[in-house]
């Protein structure tokens, strides 16, 4: 996730001048300060993120798409309607 330089080269792809950018930047974010120490995963309801979050199912899919495209996630569906 981070090169030789210390960039994080997901992060550069960002425009940040779009909404779904900011979305996935929260989610991203949030997903980290949720995650249990020494564990690289975590498995939430969608419901629990839209509700922090406050994001509509529809925002909370595609910052969910736009972060597994740039390679900061990889989402397995674990039980029916989970995340």
């Amino acid at each position: 996730m981070i090169d030789d330089d210390g960039v994080i080269p997901s992060f550069l792809a960002m425009s940040n001048r779009n909404i779904n950018d900011l979305h996935a930047l929260r989610l991203f974010i949030y997903l980290l300060s949720v995650r249990r120490h020494g564990d690289v995963f975590i498995v939430v309801k969608a419901e629990t993120l839209m509700k922090k979050l406050r994001l509509k199912r529809v925002q909370l899919t595609l910052a969910l798409a736009h972060m597994s495209a740039l390679g900061l996630i990889v989402k397995e569906r674990y039980r029916d309607g989970d995340f």
